[in-house]
């Protein structure tokens, strides 16, 4: 289960930042198909690669749900990597930018 803690952990930690800070995360038709068109490439890569035999995670550290292949925790943190890639970009894409 440590996955499952440290991946939701930073799914609502990265989540929580672009909500209070980025106001481009505000668009909520925009951030759904971003949010969207990065899950679902996500979960087709993780799947080929996990059925492939590429990787494989460990029962115990996980919930034991899976997207087929994959366990639902590698799309949470998936999706927190997409989310605080987002805000880091929105909040350093001004800085040093000369008046």
């Amino acid at each position: 289960m440590e996955y499952t803690f440290v991946s939701l952990g930073m799914l609502i930690l990265a989540a929580g930042l672009n909500m209070a800070y980025n106001p481009a995360f505000r668009r909520r038709k925009t951030v759904l198909v971003a949010v969207s068109m990065a899950a679902l490439a996500q979960v087709v890569f993780d799947n080929v690669t996990v059925a492939a035999g590429f990787w494989e995670f460990n029962d115990a550290a996980t919930l034991g749900i899976r997207i087929p292949f994959m366990p639902l925790e590698n799309l949470f943190f998936g999706l927190a990597l997409f989310l605080f890639t987002i805000f880091f970009f929105e909040h350093f894409k001004n800085q040093g930018k000369s008046d």
